[in-house]
This record gives C-alpha cells, structure tokens and sequence, in this order.
C-alpha cells in the first residue's frame, strides 16, 4: 500500500485501509507498514466523538476508554485499536492493525 501525494504534497488517503473504511474527509494518511502489524494516522475536520462512533461501528468495538485527551477503541477480535484524540481545528487519528 504505497503512500501518494497531492499536488500540496500531503498524503492522500485510501478509501479503506484492511477492512477499514476511512471517514470521508480523512487527509495527512502515514501508513507505517505494508502487511499486518500496521499503523495508519490521518487527521480530519471533525470532533472525536463523530469519528470514533464511525469507526466503532465498524470496528465491532468491545471497548472504547478515555484516558486523559485520547478516546481508545479496541475491536472485539482484538485485531484493531484505535486512538483518537482532538487535534485544532479537528481530530488525529491513529489506527493500529495486528
């Protein structure tokens, strides 16, 4: 999953990444490794609690704890989490896949 760049150079966003589907609006995508372990961060204009009710959905979430500024999210397999945490003027977001 190679990462590509828009015309002002920030990294574009796939639609999905494994069996994710990105929230519409997701830019700034880093996608550290290829092949499961993996990670991938993006930031979108949002609030965290949007985005993590959308990835709970998603994620089948088992879990979803606050700790200090970051929301946690982890998937009922256990082969997801998700860290989500306000960030300006919207919400990063990291995704780890096992």
């Amino acid at each position: 999953m190679a990462q590509q760049n828009s015309a002002d150079g920030l990294n574009l966003c796939p639609e999905k990444w494994f069996d994710i589907r990105l929230p519409e609006g997701s830019k700034t995508c880093r996608v550290f490794g290829v092949k499961k372990p993996s990670t991938l961060s993006f930031f979108i204009k949002s609030t965290p609690e949007i985005v993590s009710e959308s990835l709970a959905a998603q994620l089948n979430t088992a879990t979803v704890a606050k700790q200090g500024k970051y929301l946690t999210l982890h998937s009922r397999d256990k082969q997801y989490r998700a860290y989500i945490y306000a960030d300006g003027p919207g919400t990063q977001v990291n995704l780890i896949v096992n």
